[in-house]
């Protein structure tokens, strides 16, 4: 739908023009999933000024900031890309881009990784308290598909 030459949506038409960043194709993708992760980055993260605070896991290019610029040709191309552990498209982008990211970052910051989008925290959070690391409400359960379900 997104990719269709003929679609007229807003967001298709950015694309077609080369001006859409990668978090807001997982944002239309995802939706609320996505824009709740988003939300909490935006709430929680508190990276040193050379990092970036949050970062989308994209399949084949590694850990990218949400503000990206993505063509058309490198959706279709990460479509392509095969996410399980084993892919070496996809782990090889990710490790090498976690390791720039453990190393730019510092000793005092921390990270958290939320399904597609990892978080910077640095030591002092400006009188924020971030979650542990996988910490979910307590009315919600991880189902096996990684999206949030609501425990009954």
């Amino acid at each position: 739908m997104l990719l269709r030459p003929n679609a007229t949506f807003e967001l298709a038409e950015k694309l077609q023009r080369g001006s859409v960043s990668f978090g807001e194709i997982y944002s239309f993708i995802s939706g609320l999933y996505f824009r709740g992760k988003v939300a909490y980055a935006h709430a929680f993260a508190d990276a040193p000024s050379a990092v970036p605070s949050a970062l989308i896991i994209v399949p084949g290019l590694g850990l990218v900031p949400l503000d990206t610029p993505v063509s058309s040709d490198q959706l279709t191309a990460i479509g392509s890309v095969s996410i399980e552990s084993d892919n070496r498209a996809f782990r090889t982008a990710l490790v090498r881009d976690a390791q720039r990211l453990d190393q730019s970052a510092g000793p005092t910051c921390s990270f958290v990784l939320l399904g597609s989008m990892m978080i910077v925290f640095i030591g002092s959070t400006h009188g924020k308290t971030p979650p542990q690391e996988n910490a979910q409400p307590s009315s919600y359960t991880q189902s096996p598909d990684s999206s949030p379900s609501r425990a009954n």
